[in-house]
């Protein structure tokens, strides 16, 4: 379970994240939506400890603010970025491997985990010796959510996984994020799609200039024309 409380987060004088409080549970997917610069991921960077905040961000009752960000998947969370940043100039399974090197759990249970993967993404297992810089843009997106599932996390954050994927792609990967979902994962996602998003989330958050102005579950967006036209394309 993740818990965020009052989380606020500045470059310099100007302020991006502007006291955003939310929760994910196990088993169920918040999406965090909004137009570029909302504020969404300065959120994700934060509760990933690559940027500084204000404010309390827990995992189940442990507090993590104060942490590197190389501690947190052996306290259960891992990330997929944007932009993949997959390891170009190593293989697949390489990848992968420091994916599970990343926590106790991936280090003490290697072989199945590498198993779990290329059952999951069979696509991996055929270009396991490949370099990751030579595949294709849904292929890497693959390989970072392998590399990051491996490490057996119980939280899951995803920062535009569809960007730059071609629409068959996109179903299969929100197929995939409602499979972990169903085994148990907590998963914070921001997402471009925001009518794919809406459709797998048990709750949303839509963000504007860094403050949440509306939250709720899915179905509150179809009563509210105007929110719809705006976010939606609707």
């Amino acid at each position: 379970m993740l818990t965020v409380n009052h989380l606020c987060v500045s470059y310099g004088p100007v302020a991006a994240v502007k006291d955003i409080s939310l929760t994910v549970d196990q088993g169920r997917i918040v999406s965090l939506i909004g137009a570029n610069g909302a504020g969404k991921s300065s959120i994700i960077r934060a509760i990933s400890r690559l940027i500084s905040s204000q404010g309390e961000i827990l995992l189940g009752d442990t507090p993590i603010q104060g942490l590197p960000p190389e501690k947190l998947c052996s306290l259960g969370l891992a990330t997929v970025p944007e932009g993949r940043h997959v390891f170009s100039q190593l293989t697949v399974e390489e990848n992968l491997l420091l994916g599970a090197h990343a926590s106790q759990k991936g280090r003490e249970n290697l072989s199945q985990g590498l198993a779990d993967i290329y059952t999951r993404f069979p696509r991996l297992k055929e270009r396991k010796n490949q370099l990751a810089g030579t595949m294709s843009g849904g292929e890497q997106q693959m390989l970072a959510l392998g590399r990051a599932l491996i490490s057996k996390p119980n939280t899951l954050l995803l920062d535009e996984p569809s960007m730059g994927l071609a629409p068959m792609l996109v179903s299969e990967l929100f197929d995939t994020l409602l499979s972990l979902k169903k085994e148990g994962l907590a998963i914070l996602l921001v997402e471009q799609n925001a009518s794919k998003s809406l459709a797998i989330s048990d709750y949303v958050y839509l963000l504007e200039n860094g403050s949440c102005i509306m939250s709720g579950k899915p179905q509150i967006f179809d009563h509210n024309k105007a929110i719809k036209t705006a976010y939606l394309g609707a």
